[in-house]
């Protein structure tokens, strides 16, 4: 079950808060929030991160809308603050990287996919049960929108609440984009 605090789906709607969370820790502190709410302490812990990093990146998510304080408690002469995302799912507001903002869309890809690299970079061992893929299929517009509606369904079973309590983080990062004009 998760707990998180407002709607289900939060609208990214600008570019300075779309860069906020192309970053692998930020979005790793988005995503825990989004199961539950927990303070630096228990991020720290589970992140496996300073706690003394972690308030940066905190107050930068809070500051674009993507978490909020939900409680305040004393404990030990110090203010603990509870976090909790705003939402269950965030989606790009496709105006923002939209045919009328081909720039901001290769930014925002290019970020994304920067992000990835770094994070594969820092794996000592990428192993067999790895994919690491491109392919340049040929896709009637049918067959396209029959395979973006399938890449969304994967993701949302596999990125829902019911993920593995026990289970080891995994990354998964899909561009699918027309790669001629005349494609859907």
């Amino acid at each position: 079950m998760l707990n998180t605090i407002g709607k289900p789906v939060h609208w990214v709607r600008d570019l300075a808060a779309l860069r906020t969370i192309t970053d692998s820790q930020r979005h790793a502190i988005l995503t825990e929030l989004i199961r539950r709410p927990m303070t630096a302490r228990e991020l720290a812990a589970v992140l496996q991160l300073p706690q003394t990093k972690l308030y940066y990146h905190l107050k930068l998510l809070e500051q674009h809308g993507y978490i909020a304080v939900v409680d305040e408690r004393l404990a030990h002469g110090i203010v603990e603050r509870r976090y909790s995302a705003v939402a269950r799912s965030f989606r790009i507001d496709h105006a923002l990287i939209g045919a009328g903002n081909a720039s901001a869309a290769v930014e925002v890809t290019t970020a994304l996919l920067d992000a990835t690299a770094l994070d594969l970079r820092a794996r000592s061992n990428i192993g067999d049960e790895s994919i690491v893929a491109r392919t340049l299929p040929r896709l009637s517009r049918a067959r396209y929108r029959e395979l973006h509606t399938q890449l969304h369904a994967l993701i949302a079973e596999f990125n829902d609440d019911a993920n593995d309590a026990g289970g080891s983080r995994a990354s998964l990062t899909i561009a699918l984009f027309p790669n001629e004009e005349t494609n859907p």
